[in-house]
């Protein structure tokens, strides 16, 4: 596969785009080891087909999904490498639609999770570089994010109403005080005002960009850190309605995170996934 880099040099530049695509995919269907970042059981066995297999079967769906589209396909869109917390590019009130999924509070770490993509097309060459380049430019969500980011407490917390700070306080202290307690010492408590802080820069974009009465619907579920229960949907939903949104429903799609109902976890509680509707007023 080395020798792939030597050959997207060779295409056009409409075409790199695609060609990325199948071979990023070749690469997480072949390999012998598990590189999405996801914990797994030490018992789980990683399944990887043959390159020749794995590329006809890449190469198939394309052509599957080209033949579902077939002429209904507008290609009107535009990509914008940012963060969604400042859209430039996009005018006031140019959007009649916002439907969007947000990083979940320490769910996934994106940048491991593709450690695997960004070694191969030389996006970062270390894991200090996975940090710098990528998990930078994220929301803060994990605790793997640059220090100074989790460090800038007084930087975020101004950012908020005072009514939010006092419901933010106690779930951080209560995540210090764990800390104090735990083998692992995670400093969970550092990620509560980044995470929160970045998300309403994204709410108040989303409401500069949306048209009057359009709709803006957000998925995102709770956290339990430490066993500290997060309400994750119902302070992003306070969020909203301090930030020119009207919130209609948070509806609950399905419960995840089942560990954490298990009796021997302290305060456990079952997670959930959730739809936020709002309208922006």
């Amino acid at each position: 596969m080395a020798s792939v880099l030597l050959v997207e040099d060779q295409l056009a530049l409409d075409m790199r785009p695609l060609f990325r695509l199948v071979v990023s995919r070749v690469l997480e269907l072949t390999a012998q080891s598990q590189t999405d970042g996801v914990y797994k059981a030490p018992t789980t066995e990683k399944i990887s087909i043959p390159v020749r297999v794995a590329l006809r079967k890449v190469c198939n769906e394309i052509r599957e999904d080209i033949h579902y589209i077939q002429h209904d396909f507008k290609q009107n869109g535009a990509l914008y490498q940012m963060s969604s917390e400042r859209m430039e590019p996009v005018g006031d009130e140019s959007c009649s639609l916002c439907v969007t999924s947000p990083p979940y509070l320490n769910n996934f770490d994106f940048a491991e999770m593709t450690r695997m993509e960004l070694y191969y097309w030389r996006y970062a060459g270390s894991w200090h570089e996975i940090t710098e380049r990528v998990r930078r430019r994220l929301i803060v969500n994990t605790t793997t994010v640059p220090s100074d980011l989790k460090r800038a407490q007084s930087r975020f917390s101004e950012t908020m109403s005072d009514d939010l700070r006092m419901q933010l306080q106690p779930i951080i202290d209560a995540l210090k005080e764990q800390r104090l307690i735990r083998k692992g010492r995670k400093d969970y408590y550092l990620l509560v005002y980044p995470y929160f802080s970045q998300m309403q820069s994204v709410i108040r974009e989303v409401h500069r960009v949306l048209k009057p009465e359009s709709m803006f619907h957000l998925v995102v579920a709770d956290a339990a850190l430490y066993g500290i229960h997060i309400p994750t949907e119902r302070l992003l939903a306070i969020e909203m309605q301090e930030n020119g949104f009207e919130v209609q429903k948070i509806e609950r799609l399905r419960d995840r995170g089942g560990r954490w109902v298990l009796e021997k976890r302290q305060n456990h509680q079952q997670l959930g996934e959730f739809h936020i509707y709002a309208r922006r007023i």
